[in-house]
């Protein structure tokens, strides 16, 4: 077990981080079971990322690591990090978050957000990313961050996020115990690692612009408008990319209503999703992803739900 700290570069949250929506493999791994967003009795957060078990808490301008390596192997840049440099590249550090908060003070609407001061979006691994926002489409937080523990760990004791071969041999009933709310997200699970599997290059998108890397990903089966958004955003460097779930679709009827002459608070047609996110690119630039982390923080409860 490798152990130390790290400097912290930026500011950082790093309990609101790794909670806040876009990760759902952070919390306590104990007695074979997983409790999503809870931390040990030292105060870390547990989480296997990158294929390495890691620790992280944070001690006002240090965050503290266990790991299970020093080594990691990041594949959409095709490089292997030692611990620092990960931590670096896992929270964005290369990003001045304080031009975010510069843009968020002079805001009506997202200087009520800056209470989440803190917040950065996450540079997570593509396909595992890809895979649990498939599992993502109506459901609860917790039952993202189950279905994904139970999966890893039918796939490995080390609780290793399965390879897409391994995906592609499920059949509906193998997954039976994960808590998707509908049978076609594990399916479109098993035909997506399929579709990697017959040659699709997911890590390739990273040198795409948006609107072909989001027109590339919705062009398959079962991905649609907001979980490819969420691909682009968590785990690709497209920090432009807006996804839009029931959250944000209720601040931006709330706070954007008038300016998107929405005319009521419904379901959204795909041409809704795609002015809805423009606007939001347009305004916010390449800040958009980082202001709709903060919009989905402004929407919740204290709570986790």
């Amino acid at each position: 077990m490798v152990q130390g700290k790290f400097k912290i570069l930026d500011d950082l949250d790093l309990y609101k981080t790794l909670t806040c929506g876009q990760a759902f493999r952070w919390g306590l791994y104990r007695d074979g079971k997983f409790s999503y967003a809870k931390l040990d009795g030292e105060g870390f957060i547990w989480s296997i990322v990158y294929n390495n078990f890691l620790a992280l808490k944070q001690e006002k301008d240090y965050i503290y690591y266990k790991s299970s390596s020093d080594k990691f192997y990041i594949p959409q840049i095709g490089k292997t990090l030692n611990i620092e440099e990960f931590l670096h590249f896992y929270f964005k550090f290369d990003k001045n978050i304080t031009e975010l908060y510069r843009i968020m003070e002079k805001d009506r609407i997202l200087k009520d957000a800056l209470i989440h001061r803190g917040i950065r979006i996450l540079r997570q691994e593509p396909f595992e990313t890809t895979i649990t926002f498939i599992f993502s489409a109506q459901n609860t937080v917790y039952n993202i961050a189950k279905s994904v523990y139970l999966l890893s760990k039918k796939y490995s004791k080390d609780l290793i996020f399965p390879t897409p071969e391994f995906i592609s041999k499920l059949k509906v009933e193998d997954l039976k115990e994960l808590p998707v709310r509908f049978e076609n997200r594990v399916i479109s699970a098993i035909e997506f690692s399929k579709h990697v599997l017959n040659g699709f290059n997911l890590y390739k998108l990273v040198n795409y612009n948006y609107e072909l890397a989001h027109q590339t990903l919705t062009s398959i089966k079962g991905i649609g408008n907001k979980i490819a958004d969420c691909i682009l955003l968590f785990s690709l460097d497209f920090d432009e990319a807006f996804p839009i779930d029931v959250h944000i679709k209720n601040m931006v009827f709330k706070y954007y209503r008038d300016e998107l002459n929405l005319k009521e608070n419904r379901s959204l047609t795909d041409k809704e999703y795609k002015t809805i996110s423009a606007f939001f690119r347009r305004k916010y630039g390449k800040w958009a992803g980082w202001v709709q982390e903060y919009l989905y923080a402004l929407s919740r409860k204290p709570d986790i739900s």
